[in-house]
């Protein structure tokens, strides 16, 4: 066996690790709405790094034609090159960012209450996605 034949099968293999690796993360990111939480009433979305400080704010605006509403994430501390945009429908919650510290752990939290958790990539790209489906398995409480 010549060294060709040893290494295609190799960088497949490394090729699908990665592949799942990223997977788990995007599943890692999922979460369920808490108990209580009222999408209708929801008017401040915020991402606090990890010592609880505002990075991004924004203010939901009104709904788009009954459902979606949007808020558009602009700087709330020193960084003033991270953004991000949030989108609240009935049944999920979708917050990313971009230009945040890389491989950084933020806390995504609406009026108050903390919705989950995302974790950038190296890029300092992240995104948060929570649906309400999987809340009616949940228990409540903290989402992550």
């Amino acid at each position: 066996m010549d060294y060709r034949t040893q290494v295609i099968p190799i960088a497949g293999l490394l090729a699908t690790i990665a592949c799942a690796g990223y997977q788990v993360a995007q599943l890692n990111a999922q979460s369920a709405f808490p108990a209580g939480f009222d999408v209708a009433a929801a008017t401040l979305v915020e991402v606090r790094d990890a010592g609880g400080q505002a990075v991004l704010r924004g203010q939901f605006g009104t709904a788009n034609g009954g459902r979606e509403r949007h808020a558009a994430l602009g700087p709330a501390g020193a960084d003033t090159r991270v953004m991000g945009e949030a989108e609240l429908e009935p049944r999920e919650i979708e917050v990313s960012i971009r230009n945040a510290a890389p491989r950084a752990t933020y806390t995504v939290v609406i009026d108050g209450r903390e919705i989950g958790t995302l974790t950038t990539n190296r890029h300092g790209r992240g995104e948060l996605d929570v649906d309400a489906g999987t809340f009616a398995a949940a228990s409540g409480g903290r989402c992550s």
